[in-house]
């Protein structure tokens, strides 16, 4: 699921933070029950309980452990501070998931908690592991202290292992590709639901789920007439050159992309639509203020959909508004 730097960068930093769409947030859980031989536990604001995910741990001759200290579990702990204490006076092994808790990190006081805390962890084997689903970025302050991991989007090789486990063919999964494995297996629930066809029902939720990240997803862009414009019929033949079997095969550098510079309506969302259709590629717009509104992680999670979905035409659209001055 996540990168093997994961074990790694627990064992050096006794900390690290996942990032993971809302939507795969019990997978993760999972998968981090299955990955440690140690005990989990987790807390969020909701629950404001420290609860146990697996509370007991396998020794070297493959017996279960139960912790000599306990948490009390019934015990409600409201706020991050509280959480930190806890676990920095604990004197037993163990994870603790912190869900959605860099959001909680205002002040330098929790920062240097925090850093104690890590200190505490480095005697005995507890970790903390900060689970965030709301795009939330470590603050600049503790990038240095908190590494951080991102879960990838499947690729075609995962499509492969998640089509066996859903006993269908790799072929009708295809469509899915730039959506994350829960949402796959949900526009295949849909299907099944609607009795219609899985490949065209995951099309469409896929288009769903782009238009809500603020995608304009055309998966097959309508041919388009262009009189004249010579030079720009030659550059769209070279692209398609470019991308031709015979030039992937000799290893020619794939084109960086194109900057369409004109005032409005001078064509440049026409160029792009053209180059999609020559292409036979999906085109995908993205809409620069919602970049702008959600910020970095936002952009880095649109451009990982992007290329796990490619080949595709990405298109900026009003790209100088990236370089406009605030206020």
């Amino acid at each position: 699921m996540f990168s093997q730097s994961l074990l790694p960068l627990l064992d050096s930093y006794r900390t690290v933070c996942l990032q993971c769409p809302l939507i795969e947030r019990a997978n993760v859980l999972n998968y981090l029950v299955q990955q440690f031989n140690l005990p989990l536990f987790s807390w969020n604001l909701a629950a404001q309980q420290i609860r146990p995910l697996k509370e007991t741990e396998i020794d070297s001759n493959c017996k279960k452990v139960t912790p000599s200290t306990a948490i009390k579990t019934e015990q409600e702990f409201n706020t991050l501070k509280s959480v930190l204490l806890t676990w920095q006076q604990r004197q037993d092994s163990g994870i603790l998931i912190i869900e959605s808790g860099l959001s909680l990190i205002k002040d330098s006081a929790l920062d240097i908690l925090l850093t104690e805390v890590i200190n505490a962890c480095q005697e005995i084997d507890k970790f903390l592991i900060f689970l965030e689903m709301d795009e939330q970025t470590i603050p600049d302050r503790l990038i240095s202290v908190i590494p951080s991991l991102s879960l990838p989007i499947p690729t075609v090789n995962d499509l492969e292992q998640l089509a066996q486990q859903l006993n269908l063919s790799t072929e009708l999964l295809l469509p899915g590709l730039g959506l994350y494995g829960e949402e796959i297996c949900q526009g295949v629930r849909l299907a099944q639901a609607s009795n219609n066809t899985i490949d065209d029902t995951l099309l469409n939720y896929k288009i769903e789920r782009f238009q809500a990240l603020g995608l304009a997803l055309n998966p097959t862009p309508s041919a388009i007439d262009v009189g004249g414009m010579d030079l720009l019929k030659k550059a769209v033949y070279q692209l398609q050159l470019d991308y031709s079997s015979k030039a992937r095969s000799l290893g020619i550098p794939l084109p960086k992309g194109w900057l369409l510079a004109g005032p409005p309506g001078t064509g440049k969302s026409f160029v792009a639509k053209l180059i999609a259709n020559r292409l036979q590629f999906a085109l995908v717009t993205v809409g620069v203020d919602q970049v702008k509104a959600h910020g970095a992680v936002y952009l880095s999670n649109l451009l990982s959909r992007m290329e796990a979905a490619a080949p595709i035409v990405c298109y900026f659209d009003e790209f100088d508004k990236f370089f406009e001055a605030e206020g």
